[in-house]
């Protein structure tokens, strides 16, 4: 279950930071705009990750993410930290999207891991988004009993890296209307 969190490259690809004064209906822009070459790389790692396997960016990636982040922020006169939470919100988004239809085709019921997702205090949310045992430990429980048992590591893979996205998402959206 622990190669599942090469899904923190995904986190690695932008900043972090909170955001400032940006509209939370301008937020999608940053996917909205992504170029042809930028989504399929995405897509590439995210069905990579979820495997069990690691995955790189890419400096096109980087340059065309970061190109069409620059651009939505002139375009929304967004802060440099809200163009970053954007730019990851949006690398996020579609990598979920990915994502969440392997779930389904290996039996992870999402309605159950929404709310096992739902019921981490705030500490296992961290947690889990540094990496820690104790996250992942808290999340297979709350997984468990609500009948949805990890079966095999790619299963587990897969549960993994749909937690950091999930939870990573969550926290990009929420520095992003934080001002």
């Amino acid at each position: 279950m622990r190669r599942y969190w090469a899904a923190a490259i995904l986190a690695a690809m932008a900043a972090a930071t909170p955001a400032a004064a940006a509209d939370l209906a301008t937020l999608g822009c940053v996917r909205d705009k992504m170029t042809a070459p930028v989504r399929p790389e995405i897509v590439a790692s995210a069905q990579a990750l979820a495997d069990g396997k690691t995955a790189a960016a890419s400096q096109a990636l980087r340059d065309g993410m970061l190109a069409t982040a620059q651009a939505c922020a002139t375009q929304y006169q967004w802060s440099n930290a809200a163009r970053d939470a954007a730019q990851t919100h949006a690398l996020v988004s579609v990598s979920l999207d990915t994502v969440r239809p392997l779930a389904k085709d290996r039996k992870v019921n999402l309605d159950v891991f929404a709310s096992a997702i739902a019921a981490l205090t705030p500490t296992e949310r961290t947690q889990i988004l540094k990496q820690e045992q104790a996250g992942t430990d808290a999340l297979l429980a709350r997984l468990a009993s609500k009948g949805l048992v990890v079966q095999g590591s790619g299963q587990g893979s897969l549960i993994g890296v749909l937690a950091v996205l999930t939870l990573f998402q969550e926290s990009q959206q929420a520095a992003f209307i934080a001002s």
